[in-house]
């Protein structure tokens, strides 16, 4: 029974153990993933923000959907020492520690688009909407047939005059999702109220002849 005693106190070990284990077996089960992981654009655009366009970015950033979060970010940066920024536009994350930056897909080109619409930087998003596209994006692909996603570039193209355009992402969306047609209707009547040219006049009739058949 003491013999038992003996060897049971042998296997106590002092309480900094406890942690250090914790982390090796974090590192083996992980470690050797990280240089084959890179990163994920919805992380670095909320890294992104403070650096690119100060603090006031993450208010902008979070303004649509979730206007109590952007002071998370701000407490625990300070805290935790990433304490917003001056802008740096030409700021990534280092490759030596990241590596490369993975291509871009749908979701690069959408949160940069709808940040930069928050910001109201219309011209930024038009000429991500033509990349998008480019890459073979439209609200009736797949990946990116979301039409709320889509609502940033609508918006742009119309601030930049393209209404021909605007008008034929807004027609793609409401064949793709029906039931989304009150906000899309929500965002043309704001749309409406920038100023007519004749390219509006046709994108115009043609989404309200959509929207009323829905």
């Amino acid at each position: 029974m003491a013999r038992k005693q003996f060897q049971m106190r042998a296997l106590v070990f002092p309480a900094w153990t406890v942690p250090l284990a914790l982390l090796l077996l974090a590192v083996f089960t992980y470690g050797f993933m990280l240089p084959r992981l890179g990163f994920y654009w919805d992380d670095w655009a909320k890294i992104s923000v403070p650096r690119l366009f100060g603090a006031g970015g993450y208010q902008a950033y979070y303004a649509e959907d979730r206007p109590l979060s952007a002071w998370t970010h701000l407490v625990f940066n300070a805290l935790l020492g990433e304490t917003p920024q001056t802008p740096l536009p030409d700021w990534s994350p280092p490759q030596t520690m990241f590596g490369p930056e993975p291509a871009h897909g749908w979701c690069c080109y959408f949160e940069k688009g709808e940040l930069n619409a928050q910001l109201q930087n219309w011209p930024a998003v038009a000429a991500l909407g033509d990349q998008a596209r480019q890459k073979g994006n439209h609200p009736q692909a797949e990946g990116s047939d979301a039409p709320r996603e889509w609502q940033p570039f609508i918006r742009a193209y119309a601030h930049q005059g393209r209404w021909a355009e605007a008008g034929d992402l807004c027609l793609q969306a409401i064949q793709v999702q029906p039931e989304d047609s009150p906000a899309l209707c929500s965002l043309w009547q704001e749309l409406d109220a920038l100023l007519a040219n004749p390219e509006k006049i046709t994108a115009q009739g043609q989404v309200n002849l959509a929207l009323r058949g829905k």
